[in-house]
């Protein structure tokens, strides 16, 4: 979907038989698609959308509805160990999603609503150590923004203000912030 485009100006997809699609990419990745025809015979993604590793392990799970992403997204490392989950709506990244490493320890976690970050995003090192945590709203870093090191020392304190990076009292009298 194109910006500026809403999902009404998309043909109605309910009520239509959809039909399951397989093939295999280049580099070896199974895909299956569900879909419905347009009137010019081309699939329109409804449904679940599913890639598979070579070594068999479901890679993605993607959930649209009439061509547009809605639902849930799923994304897997290809030891099957969960990488990436959120969701949609109409296209949009939509409630809470959260990242993983290969290791099992949680990346980060932050809440989209309609497309936009908003509210608070944490991140970790690999070693389960906390790395960030900022505020957004409505797409817009907010208040402080703190990072911490490794060995969960906080390195560096931000302040933002409708995005943008306020200067610190250190940097104002030429006195470089935490390393």
């Amino acid at each position: 979907m194109k910006a500026g485009e809403n999902a009404a100006a998309l043909p109605n997809c309910d009520g239509l038989e959809t039909e399951t699609v397989s093939h295999v990419t280049d580099d070896g990745i199974r895909v299956e698609q569900q879909g419905v025809r347009g009137a010019d015979g081309v699939l329109i993604l409804h449904g679940v959308t599913t890639h598979w590793w070579k070594n068999g392990q479901k890679k993605l799970e993607l959930h649209h509805r009439c061509g547009v992403k809605h639902g849930s997204k799923k994304a897997f490392f290809p030891n099957g160990d969960k990488w990436n989950e959120g969701g949609y709506v109409d296209g949009k990244g939509d409630g809470a999603w959260r990242e993983w490493y290969n290791n099992g320890h949680k990346s980060q976690e932050f809440t989209m609503d309609h497309g936009a970050w908003n509210g608070v995003q944490r991140g970790w090192h690999s070693n389960g150590v906390q790395r960030l945590e900022v505020d957004w709203v409505a797409g817009r870093r907010q208040g402080l923004m703190q990072i911490w090191d490794e060995q969960g020392t906080l390195r560096r304190t931000v302040e933002f203000v409708d995005g943008d990076i306020q200067p610190s009292p250190l940097t104002v009298f030429g006195v470089a912030d935490l390393p």
